[in-house]
Parts: structure tokens; C-alpha cells; sequence
């Protein structure tokens, strides 16, 4: 443990974690969990933890080399398969499935007419669960993520 309970936020593999369980929970693969749970309900073809070979050339990818500093680029996950399908950070998609899934978090767990999940679950995903009084780490790291707390899963703007 890096911190006591309850003082600091960080990134860590609890997401992953989570996504071990659902596996063990639901006997499938989670991207498979995943396809039948979510995505298919919310119309997102294009989102899976496996790029087929075919739709590979679509990947976006950094420059060879780094503009600004001349040191070559990769991103080590876009041609190297991973051991299992990590929820906390492994999952490809398009601009319109990801725009369909916020769709779906706006009205309240619906899209379409056809609920996908409970209003509950997008209250618990998108309400801060850190507070005043944890800090919050990820803004060290990622400058980006200051004024901002975390859901389940997803980061909430204060």
C-alpha cells in the first residue's frame, strides 16, 4: 500500500482487477462480456479489446520520432498483444462509438429507447467519490486531470 486509506487517489490496477472478476463472475473473456453487455446495446461495432488485422491499419499512431525532443515513438499495446483483456486501460474504439457510449451516460443509462445500464450505475460512474479530503494524485502525473474527482471508472470535472 502506497497511502493510508481514504487520504490519496492514484492510478492503480483496481479497474483491471475488476474487470479479472467479471471474467471469473460471468465465465467469458471480458471484451466478450463486454461485446454482449454493452457495446452491442449501445451500437459500438468498432470498440474491442483485439483490433482485427484488418481494421489494423485504422489505429491512430504517434510520429516515428518525437517533434520536440527527436526520440522515437511507440505505443507498446498497438502491435503486441496482451496477456487478457485489462479493463483499466486496453479497449480500442472509433470517435462515434465512444460518442454513442457518452450519449448513452447522458440519458441516464438509455440509447435508442432501450435501457443498457440502470440510472443508478451512471450516478455511481459519475459522481466524485473522492471528496474534499483525498488528494488527488493523477494530477501530478497528468497535469490535465487537475480539478477533477473520480467515478467508477470515470473522471468527473468538479
Amino acid at each position: 500500500m502506497l497511502y493510508q486509506p481514504g487520504t490519496v487517489w492514484d492510478y492503480g490496477f483496481s479497474t483491471d482487477v475488476l474487470g479479472l472478476v467479471i471474467e471469473k463472475v460471468s465465465g467469458k473473456r471480458l471484451g466478450e462480456y463486454m461485446k454482449t453487455s454493452i457495446w452491442d446495446k449501445v451500437g459500438m461495432p468498432d470498440t474491442t479489446f483485439s483490433v482485427p488485422a484488418e481494421k489494423r491499419k485504422r489505429l491512430a499512431r504517434p510520429l516515428v520520432k518525437d517533434p520536440i525532443s527527436g526520440k522515437d515513438q511507440n505505443i507498446y499495446n498497438l502491435d503486441k498483444p496482451v496477456k487478457f483483456d485489462c479493463a483499466g486501460s486496453c479497449a480500442f474504439s472509433i470517435v462515434g462509438d465512444y460518442l454513442r457510449f457518452g450519449q448513452m451516460l447522458l440519458n441516464g443509462g438509455v440509447i435508442d429507447g432501450k435501457r443498457v445500464i440502470s440510472a443508478k450505475t451512471v450516478r455511481a460512474m459519475t459522481s466524485d467519490h473522492l471528496g474534499a479530503n483525498i488528494m488527488n494524485n493523477a494530477a501530478g502525473v497528468e497535469p490535465h486531470r487537475d480539478g477533477y474527482g473520480f467515478g467508477l471508472a470515470v473522471a468527473v470535472r468538479l
